[in-house]
């Protein structure tokens, strides 16, 4: 799939530089202000730091739990400063349960709340698709339930998400997919609307 993408955005540039090189003029797209995206993730880091908590503590200590995680599932909104840059925020949620092994009771739950402002440069574009990076700094608010450790504590956490790399097709409404790390996933993906 990645040599796909490259091939894709390789094409889109060539046409882009050529009608430059050509004096043509270059249709550039209207500013649609306002964007709302839903979109589900995975591998956030809740998910890569209980995995690899699980890895050493089962090798380790032969802990006899297994998580089961939901989301995170992403709200957003951006608003288009120019044809290169906008700022918003995305609000996310994500669930990790554990379970014992042996008799399949509930040993925990932690429920995350994430606020992140975010940034996105829009490195290239054309009508029908873009191709950005972003940055998010924001908190995410741990609500813990825990049977083996009762009085673990509720918490705000610092947390991040960088995206090297967000792909949106559409013109109104368009599908998207970002690569990137932190709250919302190594990938997530989902639907935008603008207006």
């Amino acid at each position: 799939m990645r040599p796909a993408i490259l091939c894709l955005l390789l094409f889109f540039f060539t046409l882009r530089e050529g009608a430059k090189a050509q004096g043509l003029p270059i249709e550039q797209p209207e500013i649609r202000r306002h964007e709302v995206s839903l979109g589900y993730g995975v591998l956030g880091t809740p998910q890569l730091v209980s995995g690899l908590g699980d890895v050493f503590t089962f090798f380790i200590f032969s802990q006899n739990t297994e998580r089961h995680t939901t989301g995170p599932a992403i709200f957003g909104y951006h608003y288009r400063l120019s044809q290169k840059v906008s700022l918003g925020f995305s609000a996310s949620y994500t669930q990790l349960k554990s379970r014992y092994r042996d008799t399949g009771e509930n040993a925990g739950q932690v429920d995350y709340y994430t606020f992140l402002p975010r940034f996105s440069y829009y490195w290239a574009r054309n009508p029908a698709v873009e191709v950005y990076s972003g940055i998010g700094l924001g908190a995410s608010y741990l609500n813990r339930n825990s049977n083996y450790e009762p009085d673990e504590p509720n918490e705000f956490v610092f947390t991040t998400q960088l995206t090297a790399m967000g792909i949106r097709a559409g013109r109104k409404t368009g599908f998207f997919m970002e690569l990137g790390l932190g709250m919302n996933g190594l990938l997530n993906a989902g639907m935008d609307r603008r207006f």
